[in-house]
């Protein structure tokens, strides 16, 4: 007997329709449904509280199951990869983002400058790896977040003033100048700010 045939079986035994097994569980008469029917499985989490519902062992549920075993299989070699990706771009994070903090000192002749953009567009599309893997629910961005943005957004614009008032050029050229920069000052200031937010989430894969 599979999970699925388990599912409806335990429930049959004690009289209990799929919307009833549902709102114990805290989940949609869909998802009960689904289990049934073999088109998904639960979560670790959620087949421990099917085991409590039911009053029977995990290893009851999930013996005889291979497919089901497979599938957990799988979703932890995919949890594994995630979780080394997410480590390995929070570090070069950190690393991009002490080296465009300490720009105004390490950067100072105009040859090293022009790679300051090639670091903002990397630590930009690093940062978007890293929102990808992340658990929003334990990300709480409240005031100190936007505080943090903003603070860091503007320490940039003030440390690089000087170069701004010593740019050539015409009034056009010179104002979608300034306008790139602030731009760039914004996102630098957002991925920054994300990094150090993150950082609970980093301890904690590392920790795993």
């Amino acid at each position: 007997m599979n999970f699925a045939q388990k599912m409806k079986s335990y429930r049959q035994k004690n009289n209990w329709t799929q919307q009833e097994v549902a709102e114990r569980l805290n989940v949609s008469r869909k998802t009960i449904s689904s289990w049934e029917n073999s088109r998904s499985y639960p979560d670790i989490f959620m087949l421990v509280q099917i085991s409590d519902l039911y009053r029977v062992s995990l290893d009851d549920l999930l013996r005889e199951d291979h497919k089901m075993i497979d599938s957990y299989k799988q979703e932890h070699e995919i949890n594994k990869k995630e979780r080394r990706t997410f480590i390995f771009s929070y570090i070069i994070n950190v690393i991009m983002s002490v080296i465009l903090l300490a720009k105004p000192v390490i950067m100072g002749n105009l040859t090293l400058r022009k790679f300051t953009w090639v670091l903002v567009l990397a630590l930009i599309f690093n940062t978007l790896v890293l929102l990808k893997y992340i658990d929003w629910k334990r990300l709480k961005m409240k005031y100190g977040f936007y505080l943090c943005w903003l603070v860091l957004a503007v320490m940039q614009f003030e440390l690089t003033t000087s170069s701004l008032s010593t740019m050539p050029g015409d009034i056009h050229n010179y104002l979608g100048y300034v306008s790139g920069r602030i731009t760039g000052y914004i996102l630098f200031g957002f991925c920054v700010t994300a990094t150090i937010w993150l950082y609970p989430q980093f301890k904690s894969k590392i920790e795993q």
